[in-house]
């Protein structure tokens, strides 16, 4: 697990990632509305890809609005230092994730069957792999943040637990 992502300690990237992700959803879901309003996969001659593409652009919008909610969950699971409010947030963006590495291979796919320009292919092949790689480095800092709430609750527990458990003595 980590005990640092960015330079930040893990409660400061939890607080800074939390508001940062509940600013982008708003943002995404925005973006991806204007999207979905224009079609923009027109470009696209295989039908099939087109309709897997438009699904994929669809389940990835409705991710974006779940995510709104789960991202103040985070803030205010990541000010409690609650796991349980933050575990919304890793399945929804771990969902977010596979859709957007499965939205990126289809388009390499698309690029690498329908264009000719090799340059283009490869630009586009390293911009969105550094975004994924740079994606789940981030993923696996909040679930090091929500293993490290999780471990302080359960030894809270049990302190707990076992102070409230009656003494006995042998004789």
């Amino acid at each position: 697990m980590l005990t640092n992502v960015c330079c930040m300690r893990l409660n400061t990237y939890g607080s800074v990632i939390s508001w940062l992700s509940i600013i982008m959803s708003f943002l995404g879901t925005v973006v991806f509305s204007v999207l979905i309003a224009h079609n923009i996969f027109d470009f696209v001659p295989i039908k099939i890809l087109k309709a897997v593409l438009v699904a994929a652009l669809y389940v990835f919008w409705t991710l974006l609005v779940v995510n709104n909610v789960a991202s103040i969950m985070l803030a205010v699971g990541t000010i409690k230092k609650n796991h349980l409010l933050i575990l919304p947030w890793l399945i929804n963006n771990g969902l977010l994730l596979a859709s957007f590495t499965f939205i990126c291979i289809a388009i390499w796919t698309s690029l690498a069957i329908h264009h000719e320009s090799l340059k283009l292919i490869l630009i586009m092949f390293l911009v969105f792999a550094a975004i994924l790689v740079l994606s789940w480095y981030l993923y696996y800092g909040m679930y090091s943040l929500f293993k490290t709430f999780q471990a302080q609750r359960e030894s809270h527990t049990a302190v707990h637990f076992e102070s409230a458990l009656p003494k006995y003595h042998e004789y």
